[in-house]
């Protein structure tokens, strides 16, 4: 809704020729989901709780959440037949301010995980298919460009942290590196106990309260 109220010109222009929802309902305005949708994802990721009991004033929960960056991993984001750019769409319509990690693995590599992990379609019949799903994430990211999307190669930064300072970078953060990488499912589904040091992490003013989907 916001989008169309920016086009003082155009104002619902889009929405005129949508038609009427069932029971007497008006047709959904673009975007009337978006503030649906970014609630959700920052509900799941509240502050700590050690930070939650320090509060003093509603006021510093506001600027808590204005510097920071918060994210969720997708596995799926699909349902049904979208091609790469309905799911730009899509992402760019309902979070306009996110910027987008899009990680895969090399297409052997899937099909070896799914193999030790017992899961299924783990055969080399479905190589194919695991092909078609990298490529449309590897289009996913390019269709959003290089200011609103990243495409990792996981074997590229798995043991080595200079691929991800880099994306670290690019979400906007200064005085932060990842010396190295912590598993949180360490050795099958189990936790790493370890506790990297990052520095000081300070995100620049012009990225404050981007939302970031992996």
């Amino acid at each position: 809704m916001i989008h169309n109220l920016d086009k003082a010109d155009n104002r619902f222009k889009d929405d005129e020729n949508k038609e009427e929802g069932p029971w007497m309902h008006n047709a959904v305005p673009r975007q009337s989901l978006a503030c649906s949708s970014q609630k959700i994802l920052s509900t799941i990721n509240p502050p700590s709780h050690d930070f939650l009991k320090s509060l003093k004033h509603r006021k510093d929960l506001k600027r808590h959440e204005f510097d920071t960056i918060i994210g969720a991993k997708m596995i799926r984001i699909q349902g049904g037949f979208w091609d790469p750019q309905h799911a730009v769409d899509y992402f760019k319509e309902h979070f306009p301010c996110a910027k987008y990690i899009v990680n895969s693995r090399d297409p052997m590599g899937i099909l070896s995980s799914r193999s030790r992990l017992g899961w299924m379609n783990a055969d080399l019949e479905h190589l194919e298919s695991i092909k078609k799903e990298v490529q449309f994430l590897k289009r996913n990211a390019t269709k959003m460009g290089t200011d609103r999307a990243v495409f990792l190669q996981m074997e590229k930064w798995v043991n080595d942290t200079s691929t991800l300072n880099e994306v670290i970078e690019w979400l906007g953060y200064d005085d932060c590196r990842l010396h190295h990488v912590q598993h949180q499912n360490f050795d099958g589904f189990g936790l790493d106990g370890s506790n990297p040091q990052v520095g000081e992490c300070k995100l620049r003013a012009s990225e404050s309260h981007r939302d970031t989907i992996d």
